[in-house]
């Protein structure tokens, strides 16, 4: 008795023992199974002789196909190196092989490699990463979604025939560091994981011929083994020199005839070939999970080496047999099961018959002649490809069981009499054989035998049967198809592809096709959407789109990369709803059917009758949708349910509003409370809405708000607006009565108005009777901050913090006007362009595109709309959507419905030939003869070209595909070698005698830090010599820089302006004011005449004659001289041939040079101050630049040297007499000085000390990041904005209805935009320049100088409520206040007297400690210039203008916004301190200055017309003929009787700047006049009759 505890203890023992056993040999074999588990083939992509992709691989072996060539010429003179003698030494005796086509081209710009790095990369490695794209996107994969994964590469590969092309050229010079990363056979499976981003195990495998099949053994294993999740194996080989050819003849290897005779009694050695495949492998049992296109499994795999044999490239057929077994036991198949092998088959006397011999004794022991074993080789189509040959033949074994056919074996004419044929039950087929199996998988061999000695063979078979896919319980009607490529090439041949498919497999299934294409492709910025419910209609809307044919069936769009879409979703509100809204989606869409009967749900205790019965009442039935206590709940459901389909998409909003009831979902969305919570409170709202009495009514009135609070204002008892939906759409809401009498009040004013059908006088004091208890509903609820954008109805602003979290906000809500319009308003201030509808009809979205200002496009997407297809219609938005940018979850878009990857077109790979030069390439070039006419560089001007050249350099990009903020990685690809070359060449950028200095403070890990080339220029610009070089080389010529040009003649002295002692320090504090003009001509130009006409210009111009001396020891400005040459011969106009590059180049170059002029440092005391260049773009095409201190012109100035300079040259080329103003003779100069200097007028001393005392010490600097100026010199660009004729003539005509100036005008908008990006209280303070060229005494409107002024003018910020009416006339007031009282020249007369005689100066120059000083007191960085028409002509003779430039620089961190007409289009010139400034931030401030400018001229207001000067009847003959002669005169046109009343800009074109000139030039005839009278004036008569009565 006493033992049986123990004893059942020892059973308990035994049988937990037995239980840890059983569960051991459970993971035994699992582990065994893992190791015998099928590798499943998902995708397979190749290039093969004749060959360049699967179909046409198929149809070259199914047809029979020959695809050996001769030589092509790209490769090598084949009569050259051609010599039937197998012993001629240095010769080949075959002339064919297997060749490729192209391989000297790719696609680099798709990968994200750089020219130079191309270039130098062995094209067996470009050639890899294109199959490999391929293979993955056949599999159904997109490629980007493969980055950071456990991805095997296993590479195949083993001549290396660029790198003997690049040893071979003997010119070591072109060894590149990247001939190494280029060349090292490692690169190609390293670069390969490196450009997808694949993180598994990747290598290389040389075993010579069975290269790609030991590849994909390996990856076999790795899968296995669980260290891949995914495999791409293959191998690659390209024949491109002849060294390998040369040395297999010379072993006797190659066929002479270069063909493959295998099996044979004619075999007399292989043919080479070349070519790239790849499979994409996964384990079987996750290929069936994820749902992949099986192609094939490889059962197993094995690989020996045959040891010991009569010599190293000799078969061993013993090996070859322990083989195929090992390989059969691998996989667990019988001999028997093995019907058909691709053989090794190279086509050999010897190696032929040991290789049939083997597979006889391993593979036919036990099978009849009845069911012979069938054996042939690719080799015979083909070629042998070498390290590639393996995967070729899988490919072949794959293709031909998904035929169920083995294609034709090639040149077997007499069997080879060394093959016991009559003992083997072996068949080869020379024709197309069924592959026919019977109840059995079809099975197959496949062998790579490596000339030294290294085995493998695969046994593959054929995928397993799937079960028959059940058709969809459900489906949708409709289907969308997305495509996209990087470039528009790209995608227009990828869309011809895709018709080629569909129009050729009509019957393919369209789901699984868009499914495919949509989920398997990785998506790129050019985009095109398609919307079809078969594949007749894909193909319509594919050939239209190629057609250029805009049939709006299908859209399209290009993304920008750095542009991330803001979406806002937009929910309807009441009255939008309809019996039976959604019910298309309800019956075939399962994710929105499930959300709507949550709701329903959730609500069923609430409602009388379940939701989804009166949505969709049954056949028959009455639904009382349309009662208060339906229609809300019901919209609230039908609206979520559309939110969770877009979300199963991918769409989520950024932001949300809704219309009233919208709201409540618009909430529930943004997390502010939960589904049941918003419907219950919805609920409570409509049930007492419902419960309220009838009488209520409601319409839409189609005026402002204004009008109708000023209608309804003796009845807002009774009458209220419920919404303010738009500028001229208002809603009211109350009594019956009190609403008639108002819309009758309303329609005797001419004002139309709606009644809405309502049942319910919605957000009216009727509403009153239920506010108390529903907030008390309401504050049962449990609130949470949005979690998202949410704008409130009831401030149309952004909801901020917890108050939308109170029952409070929820009355208020109910009660109060929905500000659909300012919500609207806010949103486009927030930055949204794409609005989606949630709801069951387009409502919202006229509404919103009516409360935005015309110059807001937008993007408006309605999800459901009345009366239209809700498919249809959700797709078109879907695909709007997606050609914008906006990221789809394609996936989640079918997550549905059963889909099934298919075959479908690859990317087009957009490609260009790199390659490096070839001694070939040296011989047959020829010496380039040197232009005659004289060259400047265009480069290597500043640091920051020198560095962009370096880049370029480094890189081999074009100069044009460079810019500041590019990436140094991402964009530019410099990897650590490239970094290195870099920081060699920027090194040299160092004085000499700082270099060690900067590398013990600058590392190469600093280098590798930066992520731009604006961040390099930034460390560099410190280490700078401040000397300039005197010689600018490139190329062959060297053109000495223009300050050092001989001068001749007498020399004298001229007094200087006061303004220029202002740009004289502005000269020392930034180094040099430079400005330039710039013009596209097209015609004949003849350059000597051009540089006649500049000489004959120069004897019109003092100042184009000028420079300085600077004594020796001046110890201040006064001491400077001005000097006038009396006789100086210009120097020639360099000129720079540039017609060889490409448009993109020259527009590139044209940058440069434009750069170059505009940051030229300028040495005062050498002449020319000024200097012309040309750049030949075309034949018959020039651009001319003009660059000058800014000491002798200013722009307007500029404006006449051109003018002048083409009337010369337009009168030298037609023999004619050039119309130009009378020359300015020196003393002409000095007279005009002497009286501008002279004058003085106190009472403009008083406005100027008056106006600086108001002012103080404020200053203004805009900078929205907020940075720190913490550099000395500046670095500037001119980026440039065109309003076009259309904008240009509105803005101008625009003057007429405000009765101000365009630049009054420009002003106000520009004031918006500059507080809108910054916002500050602070005053904001912008330098206006004036003209400063007329003054009493004297006028100097045709005379060359720096004679422009400034007005440092303090605006305070526009305000929230000011409209533009307010804001332009308080901004015209100060800007007339200031020019009117004299304001600028006061300023200048007492700025240029103290820099003249107060600025201590060292040597004749600002000491530093002065100059930070002068750097530190910038009134403000922001300069606004307006100089009205240019007046330069579109046409002088011969040459005719077609395009304009201009631009200037100031100080540190500075922007100066020069705006001119040109040709009737308005020319903005944003030059700016890119040291300082992002072009990012600048096109920003532009496109919103533009933005309000836009906004401006759409603005509808009554033309003003002027008051005080109506009852004069007539003006003083005289003085009106003397406004007319002086108008005349500056305008340059005769004026007419008639337009004396006309607009003075509007009609006449007479800008501001012009006006002020006339308005002087009066004053000088006429005496003392109100200028401020005078400067509101729009017409001459206007200024006529002012006269007259002062």
């Amino acid at each position: 008795m006493n033992n049986i505890p123990e004893t059942i203890d020892h059973r308990d023992r035994l049988k937990n023992a037995l239980l840890a056993v059983r569960e051991m040999r459970s993971k035994l074999d699992a582990i065994e199974r893992a190791k015998t588990e099928p590798i499943a083939i998902i995708g397979m992509g190749c290039r093969l002789p004749g060959a360049n992709n699967l179909q046409t691989f198929w149809s070259l072996l199914h047809d029979g196909v020959d695809a050996i060539s001769e030589v092509p010429e790209d490769r090598w003179n084949i009569d050259e190196f051609y010599d039937p003698n197998p012993d001629a030494p240095g010769k080949m005796y075959v002339k064919n092989a297997g060749f490729l086509d192209q391989v000297d081209q790719f696609d680099a710009q798709f990968f994200g490699i750089t020219p130079r790095e191309v270039e130098n990369m062995d094209p067996q490695q470009r050639l890899l990463l294109e199959v490999s794209w391929e293979a993955v996107e056949q599999a159904g994969i997109a490629p980007d979604r493969l980055r950071n994964s456990q991805t095997g590469v296993f590479v195949g590969i083993t001549t290396n025939d660029y790198l003997q092309l690049q040893i071979g050229s003997s010119d070591r010079t072109k060894i590149d560091a990247y001939s190494a990363t280029g060349n090292c056979l490692n690169a190609v499976a390293g670069r390969l994981s490196y450009t997808l981003g694949l993180q598994g195990p990747s290598m290389v495998v040389d075993t010579a011929c069975s290269s790609s099949l030991v590849a994909i053994h390996l990856a076999c294993q790795s899968l296995r083994s669980q260290e891949s999740d995914l495999a791409l194996a293959g191998g690659v080989n390209l024949i491109l020199s002849p060294i390998a050819t040369i040395a297999t003849c010379r072993a006797r290897m190659l066929a002479p005839d270069g063909r493959c005779k295998t099996f044979d009694a004619a075999a007399d050695g292989f043919a080479r070939g070349e070519g790239c495949g790849v499979v994409v492998l996964k384990r079987l049992s996750d290929a069936i999970a994820d749902g992949d296109n099986i192609l094939a499994l490889i059962r197993g795999s094995a690989v020996n080496q045959d040891g010991p044999s009569s010599g190293l490239t000799v078969p061993n057929g013993v090996a070859q047999q322990a083989l195929i077994r090992k390989a059969l036991a691998n996989a667990g198949v019988e001999p028997g099961q093995i019907s058909y092998v691709e053989a090794h088959g190279t086509g050999t006397s010897l190696g032929d018959p040991i290789e049939v011999e083997s597979l006889g004794a391993v593979l036919c022991q036990e099978r009849s002649p009845q069911e012979p074993l069938i054996i042939g080789s690719a080799k015979t189509n083909i070629g042998h490809l070498e390290s590639a040959a393996g995967v070729a033949g899988l490919i072949k074994v794959v293709l031909s069981l998904q035929h169920q056919e083995i294609p034709p074996h090639l040149h077997l004419k007499n069997p080879n009499p060394f093959i016991p044929w009559a003992k083997l039950p072996v068949l080869v087929p020379t024709e197309r054989t069924p592959w026919i199996s019977g109840d059995k998988p079809r099975i197959a061999g496949l062998s790579g035998f490596g000339v030294t000695g290294t085995n493998a063979h695969l046994i593959i078979e054929e995928a397993p049967t799937c079960q028959q896919q059940q058709p969809n319980e459900i489906e949708r009607p409709l289907h969308l198809l997305s495509l996209s490529a990087k470039t528009e090439s790209g995608l227009q041949e990828l869309v011809s592809n895709f018709y080629t498919t569909f129009k050729a497999n009509l019957d393919i299934n369209l789901a699984d096709a868009c499914f495919t294409a949509n989920t398997g492709r990785s998506v790129f910025a050019h985009r095109l959407a398609v919307v079809a419910e078969n594949s007749n209609q894909v193909c319509e809307q594919l050939a239209a789109f190629n057609l250029g044919q805009n049939t709006g069936d299908f859209l399209k769009g290009q993304v920008e990369k750095s542009r991330q879409p803001k979406v806002a979703f937009l929910f309807t509100g009441q009255g939008s709803q309809y019996v039976g809204m959604g019910y298309e989606l309800y019956d075939t869409q399962p994710t929105f059917r499930q959300a709507l009967e949550r709701c329903d749900a959730i609500l069923r205790p609430y409602l009388p009758k379940p939701l989804l019965s009166v949505i969709y009442p049954a056949t028959g039935e009455n639904s009382p949708l349309d009662q208060t206590l339906y229609t809300q709940p019901a919209l609230f459901a039908l609206e979520y349910a559309l939110y969770e389909l877009w979300r199963s998409w991918g769409i989520e909003p950024n932001a949300v509003m809704g219309h009233s009831v919208g709201e409540y979902v618009a909430a529930c969305i943004a997390g502010v409370f939960s589904l049941e919570d918003g419907l219950k409170l919805i609920v409570d709202r409509s049930r007492l809405m419902q419960a309220l009495p009838p009488g209520g009514e409601m319409a839409a009135v189609f005026a402002s708000e204004e009008q109708v609070i000023a209608a309804i204002t003796p009845y807002t008892q009774k009458v209220a607006i419920a919404a303010v939906n738009g500028p001229q759409n208002v809603v009211i809401s109350g009594a019956s009565p009190a609403v008639q009498t108002v819309l009758q009040k309303l329609e005797a004013q001419g004002i139309e108005y709606r009644n809405l059908r309502v049942s319910h006088a919605f957000h009216s004091p009727l509403m009153e009777p239920i506010l108390a208890e529903f907030e008390q509903r309401a504050s049962e609820l449990v609130y949470h901050e949005p979690q998202i954008d949410l704008i409130s109805n009831v401030t149309g602003q952004l909801v901020q913090g917890a108050e939308i979290g109170q029952a409070s906000y929820w009355r208020s809500h109910l009660r109060q006007p929905v500000r659909f319009a300012a919500g609207m308003q806010t949103l486009q201030v927030q930055g949204y362009d794409l609005f989606v509808e949630i709801g069951p009809h387009s409502v919202l979205i006229g509404m919103g595109q009516q409360s935005l200002p015309d110059s807001v496009v937008g993007v408006w997407l309605p999800s459901l709309r009345r009366g239209q297809n809700d498919w249809q219609q959700l797709l078109q938005s879907l695909a709007s959507l997606y050609v914008q940018g906006v990221k789809v979850d394609w996936s989640g878009f079918d997550h549905d419905y059963q889909r099934s990857r298919v075959p479908l077109p690859t990317y087009p790979f957009q490609r260009q030939r790199f390659w490096i030069d070839t001694a070939v390439t040296k011989q047959e070039s020829v010496p380039v003869q040197k232009p005659e006419i004289p060259a400047i560089s265009i480069s290597d001007t500043t640091l920051e070209e020198r560095i962009l050249a370096l880049a370029a350099k480094t890189t081999g990009l074009k100069l044009e595909q460079l810019n500041l903020d590019i990436s140094l990685e991402a964009d530019l690809g410099l990897d650590s070698i490239m970094m290195m070359q870099l920081m060699s060449g920027l090194i040299k950028l160092v004085p000499v005698d700082q270099q060690t200095a900067f590398s013990s403070k600058f590392s190469l890990r600093d280098l590798m830090q930066m992520q731009t080339l604006r961040q390099v220029i930034q460390i560099f610009d410190e280490w700078q010599s401040s000397d300039e070089q005197n010689i600018v080389s490139g190329g062959d010529a060297v053109v000495s820089n223009p300050e050092k040009v001989t001068r001749q003649g007498e020399i004298n002295n001229v007094e200087m302006l006061h303004g220029q002692y202002f740009h004289l320090l502005g000269h020392w504090v930034v180094n040099s004011n430079s400005l330039f003009s710039s013009l596209r001509l097209q015609g004949s130009f003849d350059l000597d005449i051009a540089w006649q006409s500049w000489k004959d210009l120069l004897f019109r111009h003092p100042m184009l004659r000028s420079r300085f001396h600077v004594p020796e020891g001046a110890t201040r400005f006064n001491e400077y001289l001005m000097e006038v040459m009396e006789d100086p011969t210009p120097p020639e106009i360099p000129v720079t041939d540039i017609r060889h590059l490409d448009s993109d180049a020259k527009e590139q170059a044209v940058q440069a040079e434009v750069d170059r002029w505009l940051n030229y440092e300028w040495p005062l005391t050498q002449w020319p101050l000024h200097q012309f260049s040309v750049l030949r773009l075309e034949d018959s095409v020039y651009q001319l630049f003009l660059g000058n201190e800014h000491l002798i012109s200013d722009a307007l100035g500029n404006h006449l040297i051109l003018r002048e300079f083409l009337e010369i040259y337009r009168a030298y080329i037609c023999n004619d007499q050039p119309d130009l103003p009378p020359a300015t003779t020196l003393e002409d100069y000095r007279q005009l000085v002497q009286t501008m200097n002279a004058w003085h007028d106190p009472e403009e001393e008083r406005s100027l000390a008056a106006y600086t005392s108001s002012q103080g010490k404020d200053s203004y600097f805009w900078n929205p990041k907020g940075d720190i100026v913490d550099h000395e010199r500046p670095q500037f660009h001119t980026q440039r904005y065109i309003l076009g004729r259309d904008r240009t003539a509105k803005l101008i005509e625009r003057t007429r209805d405000w009765r101000l100036p365009v630049n009054s005008l420009l002003l106000g908008a520009f004031l918006r935009a500059v507080v809108k990006l910054q916002q500050s209280s602070q005053s904001v303070i912008i330098q206006v320049p004036t003209g400063g060229r007329v003054y009493p005494g004297a006028d100097a409107s045709n005379v060359v100088s720096s004679f422009a002024q400034n007005l440092a003018l303090s605006f305070t910020p526009p305000q929230a409520d000011e409209d533009w009416q307010t804001l332009l006339n308080r901004v015209h007031q100060e800007v007339q206040n200031g020019i009117a009282s004299g304001l600028d020249r006061a300023q200048t007369r007492q700025m240029g007297l103290m820099f003249r005689d107060n600025i201590a100066l060292e040597s004749g120059k600002i000491p530093e400690h002065s100059l930070s000083m002068f750097r530190s007191v910038l009134k403000s960085n922001l300069y606004f210039p307006y100089t009205g028409h240019t007046h330069i002509k579109t046409q002088y003779g011969p040459v005719e203008v077609i395009d304009y430039q201009a631009g200037g620089i100031n100080a540190v961190g500075t922007i100066d916004i020069l705006q001119e007409i040109f040709d009737g289009s308005l020319h903005l010139f944003a030059s700016y301190d890119y040291k300082f400034f992002d072009l990012s931030l600048i096109d920003q401030l532009m496109q919103e200055y533009i933005a309000q400018i836009e906004e401006l001229c759409s603005l509808t207001i009554q033309s003003q017309q002027p008051t005080e000067l109506l009852s004069i009847s007539q003006a003083d003959a005289k003085i009106e003929s003397t406004i007319r002669q002086v108008a005349e005169e500056i305008c340059h046109y005769q004026i007419s009787s008639e337009e004396m009343d006309k607009d003075m800009e509007a009609d006449l074109g007479v800008d501001s700047l012009e006006r002020i000139r006339i308005i002087t030039r009066l004053e000088k005839l006429i005496g003392k006049v109100d200028r401020q009278a005078l400067l509101s004036c729009r017409s001459l008569q206007e200024m006529a009759n002012t006269l007259s009565e002062f």
